[in-house]
């Protein structure tokens, strides 16, 4: 199905509209605006940064920060999550997928946020996916920073929020996984270790994510589903039209982890 024809399938059940936890989206940029990526690399970093950005804006947070994490044996681990809100206590890792692409989870990424959860068993850790249309940014896409913010205001679809909890039963082979995710592993290939997500998978998150968690054998009542919509923003003057969110977080005793921190009335929903 076509990603239009995806989002316009559920778009009326998204009513509610976030209250951004910051008053504009800043992405960092090292060096001018507009000059030209010239490497596979800076253009998927910069198009990172977009989402990082656009994640601290809706949800709060500072991009850049980092956690200590000491072992056993003293040695400290330094640990850099794309964006830590100190205050409410969440730390999301973000991905940007194009439409019909998996969504890959690093064995080195994943390990890192498991020793953060147990560090910081105080903070909820989140994925937060976004699906887009842009085709070819490592191979074929060329331009600007500001060329490409202008390209991922017109053509972000969509977006996932997902607690760790729900991606670790994502990743669980004693939950019959399988048919949501799988490994790629070859010694012989550049790439690194990882889970990929199916593109089928981030689909259904977003169109009947109760499904997903129930075939996972997950007890639905322990999470909170909210179908929203980001209000109407810019980046750098160019529009970003309002998309829709499916947010997941976990419930504890029938508490809302998502609630406001005492004292605190800025909650962006």
């Amino acid at each position: 199905m076509r990603l239009d024809h995806i989002v316009a399938s559920v778009r009326d059940a998204h009513s509610d509209v976030i209250t951004p936890a910051r008053r504009r989206i800043v992405i960092p940029c090292n060096g001018s605006i507009d000059s030209i990526l010239n490497d596979p690399t800076s253009k998927a970093i910069m198009m990172g940064r977009f989402y990082e950005a656009l994640t601290a804006y809706l949800y709060g947070g500072r991009m850049g920060d980092i956690k200590r994490v000491e072992d056993c044996d003293g040695e400290t681990t330094i640990i850099k999550p794309d964006v830590i809100d100190d205050a409410r206590q969440h730390i999301f890792e973000c991905k940007a997928v194009r439409s019909g692409q998996t969504s890959n989870l690093l064995d080195q990424q994943l390990g890192a946020y498991e020793k953060l959860q147990e560090a910081y068993p105080e903070y909820n850790l989140y994925l937060a996916l976004y699906r887009h249309s842009l085709k070819g940014i490592k191979k074929d896409w060329e331009g600007t920073p500001r060329e490409l913010f202008a390209e991922l205001c017109q053509k972000t679809a969509y977006g996932v929020v997902l607690p760790f909890e729900l991606v670790h039963a994502l990743l669980d082979p004693q939950k019959d996984s399988s048919k949501f995710t799988y490994r790629y592993q070859n010694e012989h290939s550049g790439f690194d270790d990882c889970v990929c997500t199916r593109s089928s998978t981030f689909t259904r998150l977003f169109t009947e994510p109760e499904q997903v968690i129930s075939q996972l054998g997950l007890e639905l009542g322990e999470f909170e589903i909210r179908k929203l919509l980001t209000p109407t923003s810019y980046v750098h003057r160019f529009k970003l039209p309002s998309f829709p969110i499916v947010y997941i977080s976990e419930r504890v005793e029938g508490i809302n982890l998502n609630q406001a921190v005492e004292g605190m009335d800025d909650v962006p929903f």
